[in-house]
């Protein structure tokens, strides 16, 4: 695995191991890989496709025996990110084929990619990640379509 920041040490540091897995399976293939201070800035008019935006979306508490130990020192956390695809309106000039048909493809890679990663033997503070239903549907302008896959990986966090 890429030596990253450890989630003890920075909470968003799924982040970066988001991007750089999504780096090794698309390369040059995607025009953009965006984190969430980038995101926030995107326009969706001029958003560069196809490209990836990686969103922060919500914890999840852990409920239940054993999930808070220690007083709430220690405690599970599932962290949920939305991986956002964004392909250009078939609608929008030639090629409306080949644009409609790429969104399909991309998909399926980016959900073979993160589903399951990282592999068993490469995991030192989270889980294996897993797909779980996105929060949000895809979203249509007239210029991009963005479609949203959202993955969940369970981690502990621990004060001190």
């Amino acid at each position: 695995m890429t030596p990253h920041a450890r989630l003890a040490d920075d909470y968003f540091a799924l982040e970066a191991r988001l991007i750089a897995r999504a780096r090794e399976v698309f390369g040059d293939e995607m025009r953009g890989y965006y984190g969430v201070a980038e995101t926030a800035e995107l326009n969706l008019r001029n958003l560069p496709t196809p490209s990836l935006q990686f969103v922060f979306e919500r914890d999840v508490l852990g409920s239940g025996d054993g999930a808070q130990q220690a007083g709430g020192a220690i405690q599970l956390v599932r962290q949920q990110w939305t991986i956002w695809l964004a392909v250009a309106n078939h609608r929008q000039g030639r090629g409306g084929e080949h644009r409609r048909s790429e969104a399909g493809p991309y998909l399926i890679r980016l959900i073979n990619a993160f589903a399951g990663w990282p592999d068993k033997g490469d995991i030192d503070d989270f889980s294996q990640l897993r797909r779980i239903t996105p929060p949000q549907r895809p979203r249509y302008t007239a210029t991009t379509i963005l479609f949203p896959v959202t993955f969940e990986a369970r981690l502990t966090t621990h004060r001190g």
